[in-house]
């Protein structure tokens, strides 16, 4: 396993803009074969820290790095986000419905 996070956030302030920041200060490092969990109550950003994650959101502040490169330049292709509200293939795997995802537009 590398000693290099696949993943870093550094002093990041994630939220919307005119709005207060869901988190403050965040920082997180995970490597390659890490498995990690997001939990918290409910509002509490854990959903906007992961569309933050894909890039589909930018930080207020601070740094988010995929493969030691800027979230914004490098993420779109790597990582995919499966929305908690999207409908799933039913009577299909867990698998199968990630997998979809991953297939070219």
């Amino acid at each position: 396993m590398s000693l290099e996070p696949i993943l870093s956030i550094r002093s990041a302030e994630i939220g919307f803009k005119d709005l207060s920041p869901l988190l403050e200060g965040a920082n997180l490092e995970i490597k390659s074969g890490e498995i990690v969990g997001i939990i918290g109550r409910s509002g509490i950003g854990k959903t906007t820290l992961i569309r933050t994650i894909a890039g589909l959101v930018r930080p207020l502040s601070g740094e988010v790095l995929f493969s030691g490169g800027n979230i914004s330049h490098s993420t779109r292709g790597s990582i995919g986000l499966i929305p908690q509200r999207l409908g799933l293939v039913q009577h299909q795997t867990v698998g199968y419905n990630v997998l979809i995802g991953a297939l070219p537009n």
